[in-house]
């Protein structure tokens, strides 16, 4: 059996429009194969045929630079006219977006294995399926974990260009390690609030967050999926509602493995535990 789940049905959008009558606008996405999210802004009375018949996206949207250009040799772009690839919608992603100024919600997609061909074998997710099912065939079970790292960073850059650690509440610039510093996550409380809240809406599992090895870096665990598309879904989200927080507070989340040459390194990695099967 594939691990890619069936896409999500119908009755899930018709009982989230139920549920959500003052959400006119509608965040369709896909990931690439940089991890950033691409797609179209929907209004309402568009999501039903999302569900129904999936969404015509460009070839070129899983052909992309990191900078959001063509890449010609990919072979989605001029060899077959970046023609139309239909998404569906992907099973438990249809949730709101409680840090948006007007009521909003996010859908992610992804590309059906014919309809969406040529750009099926670019999405990152199919890869991962096969991955998975390569596992389960030798007789493993993956289970998965997310542990994302960030820097809270400012909006604004130092006199010499460089990113700089966010304020804290107390107006002070972190500048000392200080991890596992409760005083430091004390700090950003207000951030942390509004980060569980929308986790907890959103159905994403966060747990444990500490003060990590370098001034404004913050680790926030998710918990481990028996399905590790599930967890790398999950994963998805919660990047994307992370930023989206920040951004409210005035702050940018920044997830570079290395945003600074001095300072410690971001762990943001996934890690997997086989398990064989009895």
């Amino acid at each position: 059996m594939s691990a890619t789940p069936a896409f999500a049905p119908l009755q899930e959008a018709l009982d989230f429009l139920e549920l959500n009558p003052d959400v006119e606008m509608f965040e369709l996405f896909i990931l690439d194969n940089n991890g950033v999210p691409r797609g179209k802004l929907l209004h309402r009375d568009e999501l039903l045929e999302v569900y129904k018949n999936g969404r015509p996206l460009p070839s070129t949207i899983l052909g992309l630079s990191i900078n959001g250009d063509d890449v010609e040799n990919t072979g989605l772009v001029w060899d077959v006219g970046d023609i139309d690839c239909r998404a569906f919608p992907i099973s438990g992603s249809l949730q709101r977006m409680p840090w948006r100024l007007i009521p909003m919600a996010a859908v992610q997609v992804s590309m059906h294995p014919q309809s969406g061909m040529p750009a099926t074998v670019a999405d990152p997710r199919h890869l991962l399926s096969k991955v998975i099912d390569g596992l389960k065939a030798d007789g493993y079970y993956p289970v998965m974990a997310a542990e994302l790292e960030f820097y809270l960073l400012d909006q604004q850059r130092d006199s010499n260009g460089r990113p700089q650690p966010a304020r804290d509440a107390d107006g002070q610039r972190p500048r000392a390690t200080q991890v596992y510093g409760l005083r430091e996550l004390e700090q950003i409380e207000p951030f942390l609030a509004d980060l569980y809240s929308a986790c907890k809406l959103q159905g994403i599992p966060a747990r444990t967050a500490i003060s990590e090895y370098a001034p404004g870096q913050v680790e926030i665990t998710l918990e481990h999926r028996n399905d590790a598309l599930q967890a790398m879904d999950e994963a998805v989200r919660y990047k994307r509602l992370v930023k989206g927080v920040a951004h409210k507070h005035g702050m940018v989340a920044c997830f570079m493995a290395k945003p600074f040459d001095d300072l410690a390194r971001l762990t943001c990695i996934c890690m997997p535990v086989p398990a064989r099967s009895s």
